[in-house]
């Protein structure tokens, strides 16, 4: 079964990374893998995660978070994704010489009802090494993008969907250690 939908071009997308920070696909995913994927994120048992008072960021959602290679969950579809994932970032020509020690394996789902704001504007932690793989699979959602400067007043916006890719550079990505 395919995963990517046909002509999807990681090392234009990953040029994309390194340039601006980030980049996004509105319909990287075949239909069929999605629904294959879905089953199990439907099977899986998620928490609620509410975000304290004092945080910078208010959220509410259903969660689940995993290792992928440190799990007790049995999660055979998500793996194998976060597996291909990872081996066609370090296939990838832009990324082959900096990024041969891409091997993801944490894994977040995350299920926002339709009353819920989302989450708000952040950067993600220090600790998010390489690079963060994000894929909406139900729903759909507006995000901004302003990239490497927080206090960008002209943010891209992306209309996430089911099938959507994002791609956010992170922490040591071809050699970025902002």
């Amino acid at each position: 079964m395919e995963i990517f939908r046909s002509g999807l071009n990681l090392d234009y997308l990953l040029s994309d990374v390194v340039t601006f920070g980030g980049t996004f696909v509105p319909e990287a995913f075949t239909r069929e893998y999605l629904s294959y994927l879905n089953e199990e994120l439907d099977s899986l048992h998620y928490g609620q995660y509410q975000s304290g008072d004092d945080a910078k960021v208010y959220e509410r959602h259903k969660d689940f978070r995993a290792r992928v290679y440190d799990t007790q969950a049995y999660i055979p579809r998500l793996t194998e994704l976060v597996e291909y994932i990872g081996w066609q970032i370090r296939a990838a020509s832009v990324s082959k010489a900096n990024n041969e020690l891409f091997y993801p394996d944490d894994v977040n789902v995350w299920r926002y009802s339709d009353e819920s704001s989302g989450i708000g504007r952040h950067r993600d932690y220090s600790h998010d090494l390489y690079l963060i793989v994000g894929i909406t699979t139900k729903g759909c959602c507006t995000l901004e993008f302003y990239g490497d400067n927080p206090d960008n007043p002209s943010p891209k916006i992306w209309q996430a969907g089911p099938g959507s890719l994002m791609l956010l550079r992170g922490l040591g990505f071809c050699e970025h250690d902002d």
